[in-house]
């Protein structure tokens, strides 16, 4: 497994191959790959040193932004690389994932970033959480997604679409 690279790090390898011109060796020298190498390369020249800074949390990506990202992919042939600098997404791996589930029938999900699960909830009403329950039993929305919309942490969306799929309704 490749093992994260420090801002630091990731400057004292761009400066050696800049310097030197030559990516075999950089690569071997450090060990990091050719690619890895290219892209940290490119990312610095687009948009600046900063860009390579370790980012520190997940990034949040909806359902909606990463189907526009594959449809692209799929009908104006853009590659994973592209589409990834292209919307300040990490890595094309991701993008790749995401169209590798989407072409083989999987569900898009939106993905959380950030702890908001673990901040302190509010106490929905029973007119709320029956709302919440019955929205993601009529809607295509992950329990991430549901607990955003409605400003309650994840473990309270989960356990009121629990209850009302075990009983039918909230109980």
């Amino acid at each position: 497994m490749a093992r994260h690279r420090s801002f630091k790090e990731k400057m004292a390898i761009i400066e050696h191959y800049l310097t030197h011109g030559d990516m075999k060796t950089t690569s071997r020298r450090f060990e990091v790959s050719k690619t890895t190498i290219h892209r940290w390369v490119l990312t610095h020249q687009e948009k600046g040193p900063e860009s390579l800074a370790v980012r520190r949390r997940h990034h949040t990506y909806s359902t909606d932004f990463k189907e526009r990202v594959i449809l692209e992919y799929l009908e104006q042939g853009i590659g994973y690389l592209p589409l990834a600098r292209k919307y300040d997404i990490a890595s094309d791996t991701t993008v790749k994932q995401w169209v590798i589930e989407y072409t083989e029938g999987k569900r898009l999900k939106s993905t959380f970033g950030g702890a908001r699960s673990m901040t302190k909830s509010r106490k929905p009403t029973y007119e709320e959480r029956l709302e919440i329950a019955q929205y993601h039993a009529t809607h295509d929305v992950s329990i991430r997604e549901l607990s955003e919309r409605f400003d309650v942490s994840y473990q309270q969306a989960y356990q009121y679409v629990k209850k009302y799929e075990r009983a039918g309704q909230y109980p």
